[in-house]
């Protein structure tokens, strides 16, 4: 199906209502607790099921769903998370048991993470636009958030109407309509470059997550000696600790751990996290506090939840605007200090507290949460290389409803030890024996203030029923105290860290994304949307390429290079300083016939800052997937990313390559590292035969040591050999691409030079005619391109790239599959192999 202005229309229309439902159900459940536990006689512990049995799947697959969407296909896993949200809304709609209830809220949970996830990513593929694109993504935000900020009243008034079934029954016509659109008018999308499923790493966390959650819930009442407990926590430590060896050791994980050596990124993680932890504080038990302290019903509570969620709501549009003119660490801050503050000022409330000493303060609480959700995006977006940009954002929002989850089983458990330890004293306080007392608490604490609604139910009390139920309520509310001071904490350390580590000021725009899927790597911005305006929170599409609105790369001292182009006299001022890479792509380390090996090995070594180009052709081919179509395909952009590591080179490190002259071999690794998100890198004009007439230091010496860790392999199984070769040269549908320069092969070169199956790709000119001067970025390879589609490489079957050995041919690889060519071979040993056999037709002109 074509996309038109109707299919662009409706995707925008599914994928809101989509949404939608699921941040509806995120926030609709609170002001259902207490029917909840009137109707199913449940405990605190159930109820804290209640939240995370939904939170956990959605945490913990979300990741994965995003990665099956690319592999599988983005509709069809949007469908099938809408019809797994609907079977478990029905489940939950007509549950008359607390089992029934939680497969349910399960259900939905593993759907939520499909949803969410492949909501974004339709849009993204289907508004290829950028101003359509931010306009779609704007209006999906708004309606998420609308969802998210009116969740609770929303929800008050489907039980004061019917009761707290309707809350899951209200999604199943939703549902069904969701599903009959999207089957109608949904683009089928994949990502041909999607990385592998990391299987292992999503049961490790799955499993890690689960135990460590059913652990904290279950300790109060088992004991936390208890042998259960023990293994339940001790058995997480393992599970997640083998979940982190995975990730650090998987070439495609599903949690790339490289993004944490980002501070920006780290912190924000962290704070998203106790972000996450926090809003549960003021959500799960402000709702018990209205209901089951002061004896409101649904649509009363949310009524009174409004200033909280109205509060977030708008408060977020401002602090967006905030952070991208003066950076996010001011309004995260702000943010900070006023939730700090409002938690502090709740610590306050009473039993009999009148709304007008509440709302107020849940304002503040809101208010303050909403100026931070944006720019915390914002921070995690500027620090994320362009073409990973969903999978940050994916990433950020899994820490975040993590937190979230985590919040649920922490805070519960805390408020029953607490409320039990507050019963005790109140009742000793009524003259009730110390024995007596820890009997009842330990009989009534499970069911929180509940119990005072329902003081029959507990049996003979040493006291009246007004005193045991005046008792319960306040010891309730002084459990609430202690659950608010815990907050108060965590988002103190939040305001700290965001003090301490966050950079001060605008952070940098990100580089020029790469050609490609724009949809690759999306996540979803769950919890986020409530936070992000009508252009798209920090004003970019989740996923889209990001421009660079500052001239220049980032440096190696703080300044900016003057360009991606950087004149001897600069590098030479600079050799020897940490963090400086000089890369050699004159292929060889052998020293060269003007004398020398590379520019800085006679000074700071190789292992302290050299690094052979030819290596980054190895990389490529040790990266290679055999179990891909075609004998050659590259890897992910993230795969790639983390083999940059294993060569030495860190996102902190300012890479300069240089040629013999030009540019041929140094600017395509220029793109190659600009692709991977590493903003500071730069070829050197004029290259070595400049250097070298000006006299400058060379070293004679090939350099002992290597930098990184990484060892080439050979894998001849991933080339065409020279028979292949020789059969396809004739073929009207195969392509030949000749990575050799003129002067190299002195005018021998395979047959096919010349005719129409056959470009030449080298570029030579001198480099500073490659550079654009308003960005002062090199210029994308138009001519090359333009070449490419005159020639057919474009439609062709298959396209053969070749050089003297290799080595140039695997970049060329990676420059024609960012240009959108597929098919792409090599015969990696080039014109060495094939200009030393006698009976092979050559070419002595070009």
């Amino acid at each position: 199906m074509e996309t038109t202005s109707r299919s662009r229309a409706m995707t925008l229309l599914v994928t809101s209502l989509g949404s939608f439902m699921v941040l509806l159900d995120g926030s609709i459940i609170f002001v259902a607790l207490g029917e909840i536990q009137k109707d199913l006689g449940a405990e605190i512990s159930q109820l804290q099921w209640t939240v995370d049995a939904y939170t956990l799947p959605f945490a913990a697959l979300m990741l994965m769903t995003g990665t099956l969407g690319d592999r599988l296909g983005r509709k069809r896993v949007f469908l099938t998370g809408l019809v797994l949200f609907v079977i478990g809304s029905a489940l939950c709609g007509f549950a008359d048991s607390f089992s029934m209830l939680i497969l349910g809220r399960v259900l939905q949970g593993v759907g939520a993470a499909a949803i969410e996830t492949g909501s974004l990513s339709l849009l993204v593929s289907t508004f290829s636009d950028p101003p359509g694109r931010a306009k779609a993504i704007g209006i999906w935000t708004a309606v998420s958030g609308v969802a998210l900020a009116l969740g609770p009243l929303f929800g008050g008034v489907l039980i004061e109407s019917f009761d707290w079934h309707a809350i899951f029954l209200i999604n199943l016509p939703f549902g069904v309509l969701a599903v009959a659109l999207s089957v109608r008018w949904l683009i089928e999308s994949r990502n041909p470059r999607a990385s592998h499923l990391d299987l292992p790493g999503q049961v490790f966390v799955t499993a890690g997550l689960f135990c460590l959650i059913m652990g904290l819930i279950q300790g109060e009442r088992e004991g936390w000696d208890a042998p259960l407990i023990v293994g339940l926590l001790v058995g997480s430590a393992v599970l997640l600790g083998a979940f982190l060896a995975v990730e650090t050791h998987s070439r495609e994980p599903m949690l790339p751990l490289d993004l944490f050596r980002n501070r920006t990124f780290a912190v924000s993680s962290v704070i998203a996290s106790l972000l996450g932890f926090v809003i549960v504080g003021a959500m799960f038990f402000m709702a018990q506090y209205f209901q089951t302290v002061q004896g409101h019903s649904a649509l009363e509570t949310g009524l009174r939840l409004l200033p909280l969620t109205l509060s977030l709501f708008f408060f977020s549009p401002p602090a967006s605007a905030i952070a991208g003119k003066l950076g996010p660490r001011l309004p995260i801050i702000v943010g900070a200090v006023l939730v700090t503050a409002g938690f502090l000022l709740l610590t306050g409330i009473e039993p009999g507290s009148g709304f007008g000493a509440v709302w107020w303060r849940l304002g503040l609480v809101g208010g303050g949460i909403g100026c931070m959700f944006a720019p915390l995006t914002l921070a995690v977006m500027s620090s994320t290389p362009p073409e990973r940009a969903g999978l940050g954002s994916s990433m950020i929002n899994t820490t975040r409803i993590a937190g979230f989850t985590a919040g649920a089983a922490v805070l519960g458990t805390v408020l029953v030890s607490v409320f039990k330890d507050k019963v005790v004293t109140a009742l000793g306080g009524l003259g009730v024996p110390s024995a007596t007392g820890h009997e009842i608490a330990e009989r009534v604490g499970g069911s929180g203030a509940s119990v005072g609604q329902g003081a029959e139910r507990v049996g003979q009390l040493p006291v009246s029923r007004a005193d045991f139920t005046t008792t319960v309520r306040e010891s309730f509310v002084d459990a609430i105290h202690t659950v608010f001071l815990v907050c108060a904490g965590c988002t103190f350390v939040i305001a700290v860290l965001a003090t301490v580590l966050l950079t001060r000021g605008r952070l940098p725009d990100a580089v020029p994304g790469t050609p490609g899927d724009p949809a690759s790597d999306q996540g979803g911005d769950s919890m986020n949307t409530a936070a992000t305006t009508a252009d798209g929170g920090s004003g970019q599409a989740q996923g889209a390429p990001r421009t660079n609105s500052v001239k220049g790369v980032a440096p190696l001292d703080g300044t900016r290079l003057p360009s991606a182009l950087v004149e001897t006299e600069w590098l030479a001022e600079r050799l020897g300083r940490p963090g400086l890479v000089v890369v050699d792509c004159t292929v060889t380390l052998r020293p060269l016939p003007e004398g020398g090996v590379d520019l800085g090995s006679g000074r700071d070594g190789y292992h302290q800052g050299h690094v052979p180009g030819a290596v980054f052709a190895d990389l490529l081919v040790d990266l290679a997937d055999l179990g891909a179509p075609g004998p050659f395909v590259l890897p992910s952009p993230e795969v790639l990313a983390t083999g940059l590591e294993r060569l030495g080179i860190s996102d902190g490190d300012t890479v300069v390559l240089y040629d013999r002259a030009h540019t041929a071999f140094a600017t395509r690794l220029w793109w190659m590292l600009r692709s991977l998100g590493h903003e500071n890198a730069a070829v050197l004009n004029g290259g070595w035969r400049k250097w070298t007439a000006e006299g400058r230091p060379v070293s004679t010496d090939t350099p002992p040591e290597r930098r990184g860790t990484f060892v080439p392999r050979p894998r001849p199984e991933l080339f065409v050999t020279r028979e292949q070769v020789r059969a396809a040269i004739d073929a009207p549908a195969v392509r030949l691409v000749n990575a050799l320069s003129p002067d190299q092969h002195a005018g021998r070169v395979p047959v096919a030079h010349g005719r129409a199956g056959h470009i030449p790709s080298s570029v030579n000119v001198p480099a500073a005619a490659l550079v654009d001067p308003d960005t002062g970025c090199f210029l994308p390879a138009k001519q090359l391109a333009q070449e490419f589609d005159a020639a057919g490489v474009t439609g062709a079957d298959q396209v053969i790239a070749y050089c003297a050995a290799g080595v140039d041919a695997t970049i060329d690889a990676f420059a024609l599959t960012l240009l959108g060519v597929s098919g792409v071979t090599l015969y990696d040993d080039g014109l060495v192999e094939w200009s030393g056999d006698p009976t092979l037709p050559l070419a002595t002109t070009t």
